[in-house]
Parts: structure tokens; sequence; C-alpha cells
């Protein structure tokens, strides 16, 4: 590997798209997209960016954009390149490139390529258009009055499920979650911008669906929550049809069907995990990376308690505007409140509970050793239902163990990227 000296001539990577970025941060910053991947840099990195053409060295753009007002020194520009542009991929050199980032996820599969999925997103796409959605809209409304007020006692009544119905009932909520993750990629189509694959991935310890739509970045804020709020919306179309079944059969199974979907909607809504709701909030504060600044703000609050420094800031929170400032603010109390007792919570099972936890799985294990050995099928599926929660719970925390382990170690390599950061959208 050569030494990056002032006098080597660099260039942009082939197909880089650079835009500017909507966000409420208060700063000015651009969005670069380079080979499915996005990234947010700054106003100053932007336009080192822009000098760069093929023909000028580093010294010719360190005076050009010394000449621009920007006060680098020699060693500051050449450690812009070499620690962030080159590894990031945004401009060649001959320097070790940033290993792309998993998502978010500790495991993950793709179901779907984009290919498959976009002869379906074409036509669903309509549904995102004024003359469809204004009276869906209406008539979700409509409908959901009609449930709490008519159908309140008949969605509360219970009976036990088991064996094929139990699948049966798995194969529909799957099937809406499905519909919840068209919904996102069909909200992309319609606003013209590419998404990636639709896949299942191990989130912390939930097993999860999810969209690939990172190009959503180029999009308007409003438009970006559109696609936020696009799961949701196709979910709730989905629980209309299944309110209608339910109509025609009274099947107890519908009735799991729909307040599972409720659920379901409910918690893609919440905000602390990187869920629906979390990317709500990103884009209506305008923030990207809003965790990494809530973690950020939350560590300049504990250096200021405890160092008395008070010149200190967050430039996160002092650019926003006063409303957003303060939702902003709010947002990181919750939020680190919300991990702290999910925390505990979690300690408080894995602790008090494991030998519960070991109890109950031992029974399971030994009824499903039993009902295979008198090939009783609805009994193992009921069994096979009681075990799955437990091994999927202790392998994701192994998978999480093993995660952090790692990034422990990375943590002492040589440079980390801090000042070009890349963005990633699954929803």
């Amino acid at each position: 590997m050569n030494i990056l000296t002032l006098d080597i001539v660099l260039k942009l990577q082939n197909d880089i798209e650079i835009l500017p970025f909507d966000s409420k941060s208060g700063n000015e910053v651009y969005l670069i997209s380079v080979e499915n991947r996005n990234y947010t840099v700054s106003k100053i990195l932007y336009a080192i960016i822009k000098l760069v053409d093929g023909s000028r060295s580093v010294n010719d753009i360190l005076v050009k954009i010394s000449a621009n007002g920007y006060s680098l020194s020699e060693e500051k520009i050449l450690n812009i390149f070499s620690c962030y542009l080159i590894p990031n991929g945004i401009v060649v050199g001959d320097c070790e490139t940033v290993s792309k980032k998993k998502y978010y996820f500790y495991l993950k599969y793709s179901l779907l390529s984009k290919a498959s999925l976009h002869p379906i997103t074409n036509i669903l796409k309509y549904l995102f258009s004024r003359t469809y959605s204004i009276p869906i809209m209406i008539g979700l409304f409509i409908f959901f009055v009609h449930l709490v007020i008519f159908e309140k006692a008949a969605l509360v009544s219970f009976t036990d499920i088991k064996g094929l119905d139990l699948i049966l009932l798995y194969f529909i909520i799957y099937i809406t979650i499905f519909f919840h993750e068209l919904g996102h990629l069909s909200a992309c189509h319609f606003y013209n911008v590419e998404y990636e694959e639709m896949g299942v991935g191990l989130y912390l310890y939930f097993l999860v669906f999810y969209s690939d739509v990172s190009k959503t970045w180029k999009l308007k804020r409003k438009q970006r929550i559109i696609v936020d709020l696009g799961g949701i919306y196709f979910q709730l179309i989905a629980l209309f049809f299944l309110y209608i079944v339910f109509i025609l059969s009274r099947s107890s199974i519908i009735v799991y069907a729909i307040h599972l979907t409720i659920l379901s909607i409910l918690f893609s809504l919440n905000p602390f995990f990187k869920f629906d709701g979390y990317w709500l909030i990103s884009d209506i504060m305008g923030i990207e990376n809003l965790r990494k600044h809530v973690y950020n703000y939350f560590k300049e609050t504990i250096k200021k308690i405890f160092t008395g420094n008070k010149t200190s800031h967050n430039s996160t929170s002092q650019n926003l505007p006063k409303g957003i400032k303060y939702s902003f603010i709010v947002y990181v109390i919750l939020s680190n409140s919300f991990f702290l007792l999910n925390i505990m919570y979690l300690v408080n099972i894995f602790s008090f509970r494991l030998n519960d936890v070991n109890i109950k799985l031992y029974t399971a294990i030994r009824g499903l050793s039993s009902n295979f050995y008198n090939a009783n099928i609805s009994g193992m599926l009921s069994d096979l239902n009681n075990i799955f929660p437990y091994l999927l719970m202790l392998f994701s925390f192994l998978i999480i163990f093993a995660a952090n382990i790692k990034k422990t170690i990375n943590a002492f390599k040589k440079y980390k990227v801090q000042t070009v950061t890349e963005v990633k959208r699954v929803l």
C-alpha cells in the first residue's frame, strides 16, 4: 500500500451521486450514493469532494479549498482522504476499504430479490396515489369506528387453538407481515426509488422481516415519512380483509389473527428499536443516524456533569430548531430510560427465572419426545410452539454476545470512520 502524498492525483468513484440531504440538523448536509452505499457528509467534505476531478492533486485541492475560506492543514486534508474518503469508496485510491456493514442484524437471509418483487410493487404503488389513498384512508377510519363500537364484544372472546389451527394462524400472520413489507417497497416504487431485497433477520433478540430501502435517503423528508408509514398502511388494509373473513366465518383463528396483527402494528411503531417508529421519528425530526446522536448527546451530558466543563456542547441539539430541539431532548431521555428498563427486564428474566425456563424447556422437550414416539402430530406441534421462543431467545443472546466481543476487538483498530457517516435504512 502506497503512502498518500500531496502530489498524488485522485479521482471519484464511478457512478457516484451527490445530492442535498433533507435534514433539520441546522448544518448543511449532503448525501453521497456510491456502490449501493449511502453516506452523509458535511459542507466542507462536500466542497473537497467536488474538487476531486481526476486532474487535481491533493495539494491543488488544498490550495483551492483554502482559497474558498476553509482552513485546513496538509496533515488534515491527507487524513480526510486516507482515513475517510478513500476507505469508504468515495474516492479511488490505494487504501484499505471499509467492509460493508451488515445492516442492523446479527444474521439475515434474503427471501425475495427486487427483480421478483418489481411486478408486484408496480401494481400496488397506485395505492399511494391520492386517487386511491384518500378513499382508502376514509374507509379504514370508518372501519375502525365500526370495529370498536359494534364488534368489540365478538373480538374479545377467545377459544384455545392448537395443532393445525395454530399453523394456519402463523400463516395468516406471516402473510400480513409480508404485506407490511410490500407497503414499504410499493411506496419506494411510487416515488421512483430503487429498493433492494426483502428478507428475514435477527435484530437484537427479535426475528424480523425487513426490506432494504436505503436509497430512500434521496427523498424529501415528507416522502420518506410516507415510506415509513407504507407498511402500516398496507397492514391496516390487510386487517380490513381479515375482518371481512371474520364476518363471514366467525372463526376464532381470525379473532387471534386480528389481535396479533394489531399488536404487530403497535410493535412496529416502537420508536426506540430500529423499526418503523424509529425511522418515522427520525424523519419527523429530520435527524439522520438518530441513535448515534442520542448516544453522543447522552455522552456529552454525562461528561458535563462529571467534569464541570460547561463549554462542551452537542452539535446536533445546538443547531436544531427550538421545537425540534426540545423533542430531541425528550427522545434522548425516553430512549435511554427505555433501554435501561429493557436491560433490567432481561437481567431479571435470565437471573431470577432461568430455572423456571429450564424446567419449562425440559418439560416441553420431554413432551415432544413422547408425542413423537406416539405419533401425536397435534401434540408435537403444540410442544414445538412452546420450545421455539426459548430456543430463539437463547440463540439470539449467544449471537449478540459473540457480536459484541467482535465489536470490542475491532475498537482497537487503527482508525474509526466518524467524519463520513454511512446511513442504512431497513424497514
